[in-house]
């Protein structure tokens, strides 16, 4: 019994050993990095007006929303990327809330696009990463009525994307994962600097990483 255990114990650490070598030997974050993220969130876009230094009331789109971004660039230093990032965060049909009653929507699109740059860090061999992004946002609403459509768009502004996960290796290049992510946004109206729209949002995403 005790050759057993100790035979099964000796096969356990050179096993765990071979693993851990691979994660070293084989798996690296290094050369050109590309990521896909896709993720479900809620989000929240809230105008804000002033006049005459007076606040008026909000007018808040709150709701159920998707996000996308789409990274690339590549290893600067160990296990650190940099990379430019293109995404969108999209509301279907948002609530809306003004002087604190609520309505509901139909065949309206509350959404924010942006792009920008970033980092993510790698904690290895457990590959875990943090991930940071300063971004260029722009704030968009559209409402169907009938064959008609109205869109209205803000000028551009602020946006940050934060995000934190875990990756699996299927492949000596590709890793799947899962995050958790916040963004946020504060971008002036169009054409009315009375006006500023700012959009929070937390979710939590799929990830596609080739590196």
């Amino acid at each position: 019994m005790k050759k057993l255990l100790f035979t099964l114990i000796s096969f356990f650490l050179i096993s765990w050993q071979f693993v851990y070598s691979e994660d070293f030997g084989e798996y690296k974050h290094d050369g050109f990095f590309m990521r896909f993220l896709l993720g479900g969130s809620s989000s929240k876009m809230t105008f804000k007006v002033k006049s005459n230094d007076m606040q008026l009331g909000d007018m808040e789109f709150s709701g159920l929303s998707i996000a996308f971004r789409f990274q690339i660039g590549g290893e600067i230093a160990e296990n650190l990327n940099a990379f430019g990032e293109v995404g969108a965060i999209t509301i279907d049909n948002p609530k809306v809330k003004v002087a604190g009653k609520s309505y509901d929507t139909e065949e309206t699109l509350a959404s924010n696009s942006d792009f920008g740059a970033g980092l993510t860090y790698y904690f290895m061999p457990i590959n875990i990463y943090v991930s940071g992004s300063i971004l260029a946002s722009k704030a968009q609403l559209e409402y169907k009525e009938g064959s008609k459509t109205t869109k209205g768009e803000s000028d551009m502004g602020l946006g940050l994307f934060l995000t934190a996960g875990k990756e699996w290796w299927i492949d000596i290049d590709w890793a799947l994962g899962a995050s958790i992510y916040a963004a946020y946004s504060n971008v002036p109206d169009k054409g009315d600097d009375k006006v500023t729209i700012k959009t929070t949002t937390f979710g939590i995403a799929f990830s596609a990483t080739f590196q």
